[in-house]
């Protein structure tokens, strides 16, 4: 799960300490399903799609061992535009998958300083 690696890594990195053992944990990071969507960005003069709007979206919340909820669910956005080149269809799929992990580490980066942040108020 790509997601839940880059977040681990991102965390142990900040010098969290992470584990699966919930009962041991101080706080819970809820994570859930990332989501990609997209959208026509711009089209040539043929009409066909020439760029492509890719938006990722990461969305968690942290709750702590008795289960309240200490940052309610919200959710990290970001995107990309994508270039279609017909021609290349191999080399485009290359590239959204690069622009995928591209966003979701830029989003995984919000979310260790959004809760940063929330550490820094307590």
């Amino acid at each position: 799960r790509p997601l839940q690696r880059t977040v681990r890594e991102a965390l142990m990195y900040s010098g969290v300490n992470v584990t699966d053992d919930i009962p041991q944990g101080q706080v819970i990071l809820k994570l859930y399903p990332e989501e990609i969507s997209r959208s026509t960005y711009a089209v040539d003069t043929a009409g066909d799609v020439a760029q492509e709007r890719l938006i990722y979206t990461l969305t968690f919340e942290l709750i702590d061992k008795n289960n309240d909820i200490l940052i309610p669910k919200q959710s990290i956005k970001t995107d990309r535009i994508l270039y279609i080149h017909e021609d290349q269809l191999l080399s485009v799929n290359r590239e959204e998958r690069t622009l995928i992990m591209d966003m979701r580490q830029d989003s995984v980066q919000q979310l260790i300083r959004r809760l940063a942040a929330y550490n820094h108020e307590d």
